[in-house]
Parts: structure tokens; sequence; C-alpha cells
């Protein structure tokens, strides 16, 4: 994770191509050369100012600048350039622009990578920490809410108005403030009160929703599933399965018949534990086997599971 409120204002040129060069692409399509060269590379400055940004609607932060699509094999079915989903309204660090003129390299609060100029729009450094810190705000709490073109994650904040007991979020736009109807059952004021039943009743929200190795617009893959879950609780924690781990205090059981919220860990693979019912541990998860959200178990000596690493406990 990035600590973006508190990052430094000048970067030299070393430290932007580590961040570009930590990418690699996969051998699909042939434009391997031109998406190469369109990191602009060449035309970093020793030092570099860096620009404070808040997207316009949700998009797909990559490792390369370009929508060509990249595979490991010609059976896959992910674009290996997908890196995870930005959602609408972040505030976001821009630190480099590719030689199109049409991508931009950003920081997140949880990822950095590339990201099309045309989704974001430039704001001062006080607008930029305030979108971050609001102190009035509603959080959505269904896992896509659409509207017209926008696209609204589980747990994405904004400021907000009522007007004759019709609540109206505030979305940023290039053209100023717009605010848009939002229906009750589509958010929270606040963030919603933690415990283990309402972490559980907002991620079978999720049970159907198309998976997805790196997001898309309305799919998502493991990590996100339980980040977005966890974000209507304001509970962050890493993008990543590896780094969640790390993040995250990890023990070797599951404690039963405790109020706790439990995740479950696996290689390269993670899950929300809803209980145990006739022997038989059960999840909730984003599968990439079945291809969506589904509820699955373990059985019943959990441990013994052959791609089990432990458990960790959220509070």
């Amino acid at each position: 994770m990035y600590d973006i409120e508190n990052y430094p204002e000048v970067l030299n040129k070393i430290v932007i191509l580590n961040y570009i060069k930590k990418y690699q692409l996969p051998p699909y399509p042939k434009e391997k050369k031109a998406v190469i060269n369109n990191l602009n590379i060449f035309n970093i400055k020793e030092k570099n100012k860096i620009k404070y940004a808040i997207t316009l609607n949700k998009t797909i932060i990559k490792s390369f600048p370009t929508n060509k699509i990249f595979k490991k094999s010609k059976e896959d079915v992910f674009n290996r350039t997908n890196l995870t989903a930005l959602p609408i309204n972040s505030s976001v660090l821009v630190i480099h622009k590719s030689l199109d003129k049409k991508w931009v390299y950003i920081i997140s609060k949880l990822y950095a990578g590339w990201i099309q100029e045309k989704y974001v729009l430039y704001v001062n450094k006080e607008n930029f920490t305030s979108n971050i810190y609001k102190t009035n705000f509603i959080t959505i709490i269904e896992p896509f809410f659409k509207y017209k073109k926008y696209i609204f994650d589980a747990g994405t904040t904004f400021e907000f108005s009522v007007i004759k007991d019709r609540t109206y979020l505030h979305l940023i736009t290039n053209r100023g403030i717009r605010k848009i109807f939002i229906p009750k059952d589509k958010f929270s004021y606040g963030y919603l009160k933690f415990d283990k039943s309402s972490v559980i009743k907002e991620a079978l929200k999720f049970i159907g929703i198309k998976y997805y190795l790196g997001d898309d617009l309305c799919k998502l893959d493991c990590s996100s599933f339980i980040g977005n879950v966890l974000k209507t609780f304001n509970k962050i924690v890493p993008r990543d399965t590896k780094d969640i781990i790390k993040f995250l205090k990890v023990s070797n059981f599951i404690k039963e018949n405790d109020s706790a919220v439990q995740l479950l860990h696996f290689r390269g693979h993670i899950a929300l534990y809803l209980g145990k019912y006739n022997d038989k541990y059960y999840y909730v998860h984003a599968s990439g086997k079945r291809m969506c959200v589904t509820i699955d178990y373990l059985g019943t000596h959990y441990l013994d599971f052959k791609d089990i690493i432990g458990v960790s406990v959220i509070d």
C-alpha cells in the first residue's frame, strides 16, 4: 500500500524507472515493441514534479500503456496487462505520461500502474487530500452500481446531499460536481457497522459476480472480492493475496464458535470463512475454477487440504 497523502512532491528519474520497469509483458500479441516504446522512458527528466488527480470513472490499472490484449498462451482467457480495478472517485498521484499522451502512470492507495488519461481530473493537493479524508459521506454497499456510463464499487465513498428525503451522491466530473440520485438499498450513511454477521451479509451479495484475474469493470478476482467487502466497513487490506498474508497475522487454525471475521489463506488465493456445518468448513470466495463468486467447503480436516496456508482475523 502507498502513503499517497505524504508522498514526495518531486521524484527523480530512477524512482520513476523503478515503477515502470517492474512489470513484464507476456508473449502475445506481436506489437510488443510498440507497446514498450509507449512507456516513454527516454523522455523522463532527472527531476519530476508529481501531479494530483481524481478518477472520473472506474477504470483498469494496466502494467503497460495499451488496450491490446496480452495472454500467456492462445488458450488463456485473461488479459495479463490487467493489474486491478481502480474505483471511481479515487485520489491518485500522476508521475509520468506515455509517448502517445493517452496514458498516465499513477500511484493509488493500493496499486500503481497505467490508466488512460481521459479518466483523470487534475486537481490541487488540497482537493486531492480532502477527497481522501471525507467527514460526511455515504458508502456504496452493492457489488456494482451502474448509473449511465458510471460504475460504482462497494466500499467507494462520496459526499452527498439530501433533498426532499432523496439522497444524492456528489460525483466529481470535469464539468464540476454532478448530483446523482441513489436508491436507499445501494448505500450506507458512513461505513457499515463491523461485525461478523454484517460482513458475511455483505459478502453474500457478491454471489454470482463473474471472476476475472486482475479485474474487469464488472468482474473481480479473489483478493478484490475480499478487499471490496472489507472496504464497506473501513477495513483496508493490500490488493494482492501475498501482500495480505504479510499484512495480517496468520495462524494455523480456525476459531470455532467465535465472533471474529476470519480469512482463509490458500496458495495464491483467499476466501472469507463462513462457519462449520455438518463437519464441513464453508467459505465464500471469487473462484477462478468456477469463474464466479461462490460458496465452497474444505471438509472435516481443513488443514489436510493441500493448498491451505492458514487463517487470519480481521478486527
